[in-house]
Order: C-alpha cells, then structure tokens, then sequence
C-alpha cells in the first residue's frame, strides 16, 4: 500500500518550483511570465504528489495523470487545509503570484548567482557532503522559501538548515547573508521576508550538529529528534530570526 503523501510536502514543492522558474528566467537575463511560473507550479504540484511526468508539459494531462492514481489508489494524499487537490493547487497558484509581486521584484533587482542549485562542502565537512540551495543572490544573501501555516517566525529547524547550508561560505571565510521567505499559507496571502544574523559560534554548533546526525546514521541509527534537540536552545547556539521592514 502506498503511503500517504502530506499536503504540505505537495504545496510546498509546487510554490518552490512556481518561484525556482521565475527565478532562473532572471537568472538567464530574461522577464519572467506568469504563466509560464504558474505551469511549472502545476506541473510541479502533480510531480511532489508522486506522479512521474518528465515528458509532460500540458497542466491539463498531468492533473488527469493525477487523478487517475488516485482513483487507482497508487497514490494517496492527506488533505489537512484543502478539501482536494483542486482547492490546493489554486492556493499554490496564489502564493506564487503574490511571491512574484512582493519577493522576485526585489531580487530581481540584485541578482542571482545560483537558483535551485547543488552545492559541494568540500573540506567545510570531513566527509562527502552535497547540499540544496533555494537561490543565492549576487551579493551572496542566501535565501529559503517556506509554506507555513501560521504567522510565528520561522523555527530551529528552519535556521539549522540555512546555517548548514552556507557551511562552506563560511569555512571558506567568504562574506554571506542568510534570509528566508515565508509564505503564510491564509485566504489572502502573507509573504514576508526575514533575516537570520548568525555568529561563529552559532555556526560552529550547526556544523557540529549535522556532524553528530551523519555520525549517527553511518552507524544505522535513524533517530526521529536528536536528544540534542532540548528546550534550551541557547546552550546550542541557535540564532534568532528577525522580521525585515
């Protein structure tokens, strides 16, 4: 039996991949269409859902490919927020095009040097290691994009992954900026943007953080919550994001 996909897996990766196309239209020098995101978030949406369409560019086949795993029971999907996939791509579509007006423009106007991009840590760990990264804009403000459901500020985890993620920025001790879109996820739309100033310490403990998960799951263990995950953030180092204007 298949396992259940989570809505918020589904939205999450078709607004990450409505935005990825606007941005690599920029990125290439070029206006980005609307339409064209938009597709890109449909086509994503039914991809995360757990359909394969590499060869498919039409919206409205790949919602019908969509459909029928359903019915078939090859893939099923925990609705949460939405009553069905429809209700949920719509919303997809929304936060893309508010994405668009409130986010892109800005970047736009700075610039990317990677979007969507894998990164090599190199000597940053002392193992093989290949990360992911939203985009990093040209004047090396790394930024991740978040669907949440509420209005809190974005979370440990949140900020754990974009301190790992500039891990070989920092060993490298080339300048760099963290920054995080989050995306509320509301009848009107709420994009907001915030920074995350880091120090040495703070990255120090992320590196050795991801150190002591890879230590763990090299010797087969898969634990669900570090133990080192406690209710007292401070002795672990963990940065504070803050709400830009």
């Amino acid at each position: 039996m298949p396992m259940p996909v989570a809505e918020a897996l589904i939205v999450g990766g078709a607004v990450h991949g409505g935005v990825a196309a606007a941005r690599r239209a920029v990125r290439a020098g070029q206006k980005y269409k609307l339409a064209d995101c938009l597709q890109e978030t449909t086509l994503e949406f039914v991809r995360t859902a757990g359909v394969n369409v590499p060869d498919i560019t039409d919206t409205t086949d790949a919602l019908v490919l969509l459909g029928e795993a359903v019915e078939n029971g090859d893939i099923k999907i925990r609705w949460k927020d939405y009553p069905g996939p429809r209700e949920a791509l719509a919303a997809c579509h929304r936060f893309v095009d508010a994405a668009l007006v409130q986010i892109l423009q800005r970047e736009a106007e700075i610039g990317y040097k990677l979007v969507e991009a894998e990164i090599e840590y190199g000597d940053a760990l002392p193992f093989k290691f290949i990360g992911r990264i939203d985009a990093q804009l040209k004047n090396n403000d790394v930024r991740e994009l978040k669907t949440s459901g509420t209005r809190r500020a974005p979370d440990f985890w949140a900020s754990f992954q974009l301190r790992s993620q500039v891990l070989p920025l920092w060993a490298a001790e080339d300048p760099f900026s963290l920054s995080l879109v989050q995306m509320v996820k509301n009848t009107t739309v709420d994009v907001r943007l915030f920074h995350l100033p880091v120090t040495d310490g703070q990255m120090i403990a992320a590196r050795r953080m991801l150190i002591d998960v890879a230590d763990g799951i090299s010797s087969a263990y898969f634990p669900a919550r570090p133990g080192y995950w406690c209710d007292f953030p401070e002795l672990h180092q963990t940065p504070t994001f803050v709400s830009a204007a």
